[in-house]
């Protein structure tokens, strides 16, 4: 074991998380010691100081990211939440540090936060708004990681891995013969899910709100497929690689080996009467036959199609049927099995912790938290399904929706569902939720979204992206920008341009670099480049990008709008194209730098979380700088932002009212100063 990675002990005990209502801070030290020490655990199973700094698979990154980066969450969420005052943040040099210098800042972190919750007044109940929110959040990222980090590992040559202290698999059999799997009817019924925004436990965004099926199709259910089916499919398996899909490749430095190819890690001769070997998570074994298969999406509907043309995965309202009758949320922790002691709750039937679904993931409503913005609703794409077994704290809880994309390996497994008897009828709808907003990627386009049931009597109930960033992401709203932009002499930003110029004049500020926030299709920094030797220019949306980036390169885009007006967008005369870089964020990573003597936000109207944007504005800005929030509508004048920017030590120097030119006539944003004055 690879003892000199730990900063605590090995366990690989779980704790029940805290119940926020009652909770002390002894609770809440021991479950974030807990969740540090359960991931540091994981990383003592590999070799030696070389894996880490080995990609296990090409879609992902060295292990050694994986391990400083939840300890470099807490740090962020901390400062943002103003709990932590000094920057103990890692990184910056685009190379993966030392493994030594690694633990040594997951020791000071371990430190850090077990100070604070010493020296932070406890005030009860802790709830979203509360600063220990973000403690919260940072215990139940680690224990997300958990996932990221096994599968990882799993997919390592088991050379390279040895089973840590403590560690044990579960029983191999169970008394069931897997062959003799069967459907079990369920009938249709009523039901909702979602958390109530006062439950008193950790809950990530995508778990908030509600959902209603009424009512739910009458389907039948197997009891979980076994391995029983794997010598049946065509598809790969973990334990079969026979297929075409199956993963070789898996990182640049690892490309000749597959995790599926378990014959090269093994001396062992299989018996006659199974050709099959597992890979666990540390050995090789004889095959479990009475283990849940291990498959991504993909294979779980090649299994589904393979059964017959009526099988297919369960959806979402189907996973909380069949759980059975629950208590009721307003009776608080004790409703949730993860807080419950004993058999009373049916711990494998949820989504999230161990099944695929057919249902693409999306939020139950459209509100994100402030201090982690763009947790859930990047992945609102209709690209992803989900689940895991080795989910913990809050994602073992009912409220759990956590997804992956469907072709990513996972420790995940699968449930045979059918309707009953669709009838006559067309079609029948199922409680399933497909996203049919269609998504933008930078560089490519409208990525087609496979949305199909199996029977070609079901249709999925389509709706649009909870995450309202991309409902930018249409050509309606790429003309509408480009007009509104191009189609005036005075336009929106051509009038924060010229405000922008005078204040740097008139302030004496350096003209080194500047940030643009809300670049949309480009022409505001683009102006800029005129004065500053270097602007980024970022902006959510990707359709807005590509075409700033078009025109960046000397090209001009020309388009009519519905009352006919032609707006031709065009490169203004002296612009500097060479001094602008163009990027997507989906917030403000530290990777913009923290230098920049000007930072410009003109898009808070169209964010999903305008606080989220506004939090490190003082961080990313050279004391002395200035920041300028713009605002079309007028909502985010001085006051609305004041509560924000002044704790983050920004003073407003000026506000003023700027008239500018759109589709209304002439029209006026409001436009507050502030100068970085934080020592």
């Amino acid at each position: 074991m690879l003892h000199q990675v730990l900063t605590g002990r090995v366990t690989f005990t779980s704790l029940t998380p805290p119940d926020l209502s009652i909770c002390s801070k002894s609770e809440l030290r021991a479950y974030f010691e807990n969740s540090y020490d359960l991931n540091e655990s994981l990383f003592t199973s590999l070799k030696d100081e070389s894996v880490f700094y080995r990609c296990p698979d090409r879609l992902r990154l060295p292990l050694i990211f994986y391990f400083a980066h939840t300890a470099v969450v807490y740090v962020n969420k901390l400062i943002l939440a103003g709990l932590l005052k000094e920057n103990y943040r890692m990184g910056g040099l685009y190379k993966w540090p030392e493994l030594s210098a690694t633990v040594e800042y997951r020791r000071q972190v371990r430190a850090t936060v077990l100070r604070i919750i010493e020296e932070t007044p406890l005030q009860l109940p802790i709830t979203m708004t509360s600063p220990w929110w973000a403690l919260l959040m940072g215990m139940e990222h680690e224990r997300i990681h958990l996932e990221t980090s096994s599968v990882l590992i799993r997919q390592l040559p088991v050379a390279m891995v040895s089973r840590p202290e403590g560690w044990k698999y579960a029983p191999k059999t169970s008394g069931i013969v897997p062959q003799q799997n069967r459907m079990l009817r369920v009938p249709a019924q009523e039901v909702s899910f979602g958390k109530p925004r006062d439950f008193p436990s950790y809950g990530w965004d995508n778990e908030y709100g509600s959902i209603a099926c009424s009512p739910a199709v009458t389907i039948d259910l197997n009891c979980g497929q076994r391995k029983a089916g794997v010598g049946e499919t065509s598809g790969r398996q973990i334990t079969l690689c026979s297929g075409s899909v199956a993963m070789g490749g898996c990182g640049s430095d690892l490309a000749s080996y597959s995790h599926c190819s378990v014959m090269a890690d093994s001396n062992v001769t299989p018996s006659a009467e199974s050709q099959y070997r597992y890979r666990a998570m540390f050995d090789v074994l004889d095959m479990p036959w009475a283990w849940p298969v291990d498959v991504n999406y993909h294979e779980a509907r090649a299994f589904c199609a393979w059964k017959g043309p009526d099988f297919r995965l369960l959806v979402e309202a189907e996973h909380n049927v069949i759980r059975g009758k629950q208590e009721p949320t307003n009776a608080g922790t004790v409703s949730d099995a993860i807080f419950t002691k004993g058999d009373k709750f049916n711990h494998n039937m949820k989504f999230g912790s161990s099944t695929w679904c057919e249902d693409q993931f999306n939020g139950l409503c459209d509100e994100t938290h402030w201090l982690y913005d763009d947790f859930s609703s990047p992945c609102y794409d209709g690209k992803h399904n989900g689940g895991s077994w080795i989910s913990t704290g809050d994602e073992a809880s009912r409220f759990a929706r956590l997804a992956f994309r469907r072709h990513f390996l996972q420790h995940a497994g699968f449930r045979l569902a059918r309707t009953v008897d669709p009838g006559e009828e067309a079609w029948t709808e199922l409680p399933t939720r497909h996203v049919d907003t269609q998504v933008y990627v930078l560089g490519c386009g409208v990525e087609e979204n496979l949305a199909s049931l199996p029977h070609d009597k079901l249709q999925p109930n389509l709706v649009p992206s909870t995450n309202l960033h991309y409902h930018f992401e249409t050509p309606l709203a790429l003309k509408g920008i480009l007009e509104q932009e191009f189609g005036f002499r005075k336009s929106y930003p051509v009038a924060v341009a010229d405000l922008c110029a005078d204040l740097a004049r008139n302030n004496g500020l350096h003209t080194r670099s500047m940030l643009w926030i809300g670049a949309g299709s480009g022409r505001g920094p683009m102006l800029m480049s005129k004065i500053f030797q270097k602007v980024l220019a970022c902006d959510l949306v990707a359709r807005f990008l590509d075409t700033a980036m078009y025109i960046q390169r000397g090209n001009d885009v020309t388009v009519i709008t519905e009352n006919g007006k032609v707006t031709t967008a065009a490169l203004d005369k002296g612009v500097k194209t060479d001094r602008v870089v163009f990027k997507q964020f989906t917030w403000i990573p530290n990777e913009v730098g923290l230098d920049f003597d000007m930072t410009v936000v003109t898009f808070l109207e169209r964010t999903q979380q305008p606080k989220a944007w506004l939090l490190r504005l003082s961080e990313i800005t050279r004391r002395g700088g200035l920041v300028i929030v713009a605002s079309r509508s007028g909502q985010w004048d001085r006051p609305a932002l004041e509560g924000t920017l002044q704790d983050k030590g920004l003073t407003c120097i000026e506000s003023t009212d700027v008239p500018f030119d759109d589709v209304t006539g002439n029209a006026t944003a409001t436009v507050t100063v502030w100068k970085h004055v934080q020592e």
